[in-house]
């Protein structure tokens, strides 16, 4: 007699047999880690950002090319996941993109209401009266 069952962090089949009960434990499931919120590095810099878009962007292209070039249908779904892998990686360096942009602006007012500090004291002294 087989029995399935079902536990918290592994599947375990028992075996009901004349000498007794026999386990065997078929498949230990880890818990999902996430240990990166981004399936691509990231660079700190607007420009390698530009240029790690720009290499993505090809690598994309030879995927593609590669894609419509197979013919096996194992082949066809492992080079699917790599096209959806590359274009999602676009899709997260493209964010990242935009939020080093708006960053970068930050920066350059901050540096610009900094220069500005030592008019901003003579105004508040009076001399611009």
């Amino acid at each position: 007699m087989l029995v399935y069952q079902r536990e918290e962090n592994a599947d375990i089949i028992c075996f009901l047999g004349k000498m007794g009960v026999y386990y065997s434990i078929v498949k230990i499931k880890k818990e999902k880690k996430e240990f990166m919120k981004n399936s691509v590095n990231i660079p700190s810099s607007v420009k390698d950002i530009k240029n790690a878009i720009a290499r993505r962007i090809t690598i994309l292209a030879e995927r593609q090319t590669k894609l419509a070039k197979s013919r096996k249908n194992s082949l066809r779904a492992s080079r699917q996941l790599q096209v959806n892998a590359t274009r999602q990686q676009i899709t997260e360096l493209r964010n990242a993109l935009a939020i080093a942009i708006e960053e970068k602006k930050h920066q350059e007012a901050k540096a610009f209401v900094a220069s500005l500090a030592s008019v901003r004291t003579d105004w508040e002294n009076g001399l611009f009266d």
